[in-house]
């Protein structure tokens, strides 16, 4: 289990901030290949700091 070997403070910055910013310009690119294969000008979401959103995430998550 992770909570054996790993501080809780990085397992919290690995899962809420890190991935976040790992995911982000996959989806971006899917999001624009999409609407420009669809045939429609390309959809090109900015890039973000999604530092900010990781305390978000953290207060949204429960657990089970």
């Amino acid at each position: 289990m992770f909570s054996d070997s790993i501080e809780p403070n990085m397992l919290n910055n690995m899962f809420y901030v890190n991935a976040p910013a790992i995911l982000f310009p996959y989806i971006r690119a899917y999001i624009s290949t999409l609407s420009t294969l669809s045939g429609i000008k390309a959809i090109t979401l900015p890039t973000m700091n999604l530092k900010s959103l990781g305390k978000k995430l953290s207060q949204n998550t429960k657990e089970v």
